[in-house]
C-alpha cells in the first residue's frame, strides 16, 4: 500500500495524538491518587482538629448535628418507653410484691441510661457521618464544625464562596439567596457571599444549641453549594459565625 504525504503526515498526528491522551491519562491517575492522599490528609486534620477541641466544644458540636439524628430520637423514645413501661404495670396492681418494684425501678435506671448514653454514641456517629459527607463535596467548607462548637446564642452565619470560575448572574445569586434565607452581601468576579438572617438558638424548654445553625448550614450545602458546584465550580467555601 502506498501512502500519500498527506495520508502519512494524518496517521502520524494520529499516533501522536494516542500517545498524549495515553500520558494525559496517565497524569490524570496520579492526580485523581494525590487528590484521594489529599483528601484523607485534610479528613485526618479536621478530625484531629475536632478531637483536640475542649469537651465543651464537642458537646456542643454533638448537640448541634443530633437535631436532624432520626434515629437517637427513636432510640430516646425507645427507652423512655423501655423504663416506664414496667411502672405503668405496676400501677394496675393493687398490691404488688417489693421485688417487682425493685425490678421496675432497675429497669427505669436501663431506659434512662440506653437513652442517654445514645446522646454519646449515636452523637459521634452522626459527627463522622458528616466529617465523610464533607469530604465528598469536591471543595473544603472551612469553619463547619467551628461556628457549631461555639457557645449557643443567636447570631448570624456568613457563607463566603470562591469559584473557579466566574460568579453566576446577579439575578442568579439573589434567587439562591431567597433558598438560603439570606441577603447577598457582596458579588465579586470569584467571590460571592451571603449573611442570614438571625438564627434562633433558643431550646425551648431545654438548654440552648446550635442545631438551627447546622440545619441552616445542611439547606445551604445540599440546596445551593453542590448544585451551584456542578455548573460553577467552587474553589473553597468559608463559614463565619456573626
Amino acid at each position: 500500500m502506498v501512502f500519500r504525504t498527506e495520508d502519512r503526515d494524518g496517521l502520524a498526528r494520529t499516533e501522536a495524538q494516542e500517545r498524549a491522551r495515553d500520558d494525559l491519562d496517565r497524569i490524570a491517575a496520579e492526580g485523581k491518587e494525590r487528590a484521594a492522599m489529599a483528601a484523607a490528609k485534610t479528613h485526618a486534620a479536621r478530625s484531629r482538629e475536632l478531637a483536640r477541641a475542649s469537651r465543651h466544644e464537642r458537646a456542643r458540636v454533638r448537640e448541634a448535628v443530633l437535631g436532624g439524628s432520626r434515629l437517637f430520637m427513636g432510640v430516646v423514645f425507645g427507652g423512655v418507653l423501655l423504663g416506664a413501661a414496667p411502672l405503668m404495670l405496676l400501677a394496675t396492681m393493687s398490691d404488688p410484691a417489693p421485688w417487682m418494684v425493685a425490678a421496675a425501678i432497675a429497669w427505669l435506671v436501663l431506659g434512662i441510661g440506653v437513652a442517654w448514653g445514645s446522646r454519646y454514641v449515636i452523637g459521634a456517629r452522626a459527627i463522622a457521618a458528616q466529617e465523610r459527607k464533607l469530604m465528598t463535596l469536591g471543595f473544603p467548607v472551612d469553619g463547619f464544625f467551628r461556628v457549631l462548637g461555639v457557645d449557643p446564642s443567636d447570631g448570624k452565619l456568613t457563607l463566603t464562596i470562591e469559584l473557579r470560575t466566574s460568579a453566576p448572574a446577579r439575578d442568579t445569586l439573589e434567587g439562591l439567596a431567597g433558598v438560603l434565607d439570606a441577603r447577598l452581601d457582596a458579588v465579586e468576579d470569584r467571590k460571592v457571599v451571603f449573611v442570614s438572617q438571625e438564627i434562633s438558638t433558643d431550646g425551648g424548654d431545654g438548654p440552648s444549641h446550635n442545631r438551627e445553625f447546622h440545619a441552616w448550614l445542611a439547606r445551604a450545602i445540599d440546596a445551593v453549594l453542590v448544585p451551584t458546584h456542578r455548573g460553577y465550580p467552587l474553589a473553597r467555601v468559608r463559614v463565619d459565625r456573626r
